[in-house]
C-alpha cells in the first residue's frame, strides 16, 4: 500500500494497439486493461514482442543509440545507482572493453537479491551471458522474434564487434505507436 503506484494506469477493452502503445511510450510501462469497471487484464510493453505488423522498417530505426558499457568488476552498488540515475533498464557488461555480457533490473532481482548476494558483489559473474545482440540493419521483425525465442526484453544492436545501440521491449512499442 505505501510503496505501489496509484492510480493505475489503465485503458478500456477497446482501446487500439496504437492507443495502447501511445500509453506506454508516455511512460506507463504495465496497463490495466478494464471492460467497464471491471479489470480483465494487464498489458505491458513486453506483450509488443509477441505480435508486430509487417513491414515496419529496421531496428536502426526504432534502437537507442546510447549504450552504457560497465567493467565486470564494478560492484552491484554502482550498477543500481546507475540504472536509477540514467533510468535506464540495463547495462552493458565489458572484460578489457569486449561487451561480454548484460545486467537488467530482472537480474538484480534473481541473480542477487533473491540469493542474498551483497551489494558489493562484483557484476561479471552474475550477468546475463553470452550476450545476444543483432546486427544493425535487422528487420523489426526478426528483432521481435528473436526477443520473444530468447525470452529476453533488451537485445543490443552490434556493428561488426561494437555495441551501437540497444532495442527494448519498450522501444518496440513505438512501432505501434507511429
Amino acid at each position: 500500500k505505501d510503496v505501489m503506484s496509484s492510480p493505475l494506469a489503465s485503458v478500456p477493452l477497446e482501446a487500439t494497439l496504437k492507443e495502447v502503445a501511445q500509453v506506454i511510450i508516455g511512460g506507463n510501462s504495465r496497463l490495466g486493461v478494464f471492460e467497464g469497471n471491471s479489470l480483465v487484464g494487464v498489458i505491458t510493453a513486453s506483450d509488443f514482442i509477441k505480435t508486430l505488423p509487417k513491414d515496419e522498417g529496421l531496428v536502426d530505426d526504432f534502437m537507442v543509440k546510447s549504450v552504457v558499457l560497465v567493467d565486470q568488476e564494478m560492484p552491484l552498488r554502482a550498477i543500481v545507482d546507475m540504472l536509477g540515475r540514467n533510468r535506464i533498464g540495463s547495462v552493458i557488461i565489458a572484460q578489457k572493453e569486449k561487451p561480454m555480457g548484460i545486467f537488467t533490473e530482472r537480474d538484480l532481482f534473481s541473480s542477487f537479491l533473491a540469493t542474498g548476494k551483497t551489494l558489493s558483489t562484483k557484476v561479471g559473474p552474475a550477468c546475463s551471458s553470452p550476450l545476444i545482440t543483432v546486427p544493425a540493419g535487422t528487420s523489426i521483425q526478426q528483432v521481435a522474434a528473436t526477443m520473444a525465442l530468447k525470452h529476453i526484453r533488451h537485445l543490443p544492436v552490434v556493428s561488426g564487434d561494437k555495441v551501437v545501440g540497444i532495442i527494448t521491449a519498450r522501444d518496440l512499442a513505438k512501432v505501434y505507436a507511429k
